[in-house]
């Protein structure tokens, strides 16, 4: 199911949760999670709980984000695009060994 960003932001807010490296984390009444650069924020003030079209931006690039992650692969398997570019680039860190 796609997430509809109007859906998301029309006539609701985005409450603070935590701030975690460099990134201020806001929840939306849907429950969708995603970040704010503290980096992007400049003067600007962020309160606790704010109208949720004000961060329309961020939502925005974070879904973006996540459904070019979970594009069905290969079988429909749903497999992170970033897993698989890195298994076949050879830059994969995953924790079997060859003894």
């Amino acid at each position: 199911m796609t997430r509809s960003i109007k859906d998301m932001v029309k006539d609701r807010k985005v409450t603070f949760t935590h701030y975690r490296a460099g990134n201020l984390w806001y929840i939306t009444e849907c429950q969708f999670r995603f970040p704010v650069p503290v980096s992007d924020t400049g003067e600007a003030t962020f309160l606790s709980s704010d109208k949720a079209i004000l961060f329309m931006r961020y939502i925005r690039k974070h879904l973006a984000l996540e459904e070019k992650e979970t594009e069905p692969v290969g079988l429909g398997l749903g497999v992170p695009q970033s897993i698989i570019d890195s298994v076949a680039t050879g830059r994969f860190s995953g924790s079997t060994k060859n003894e």
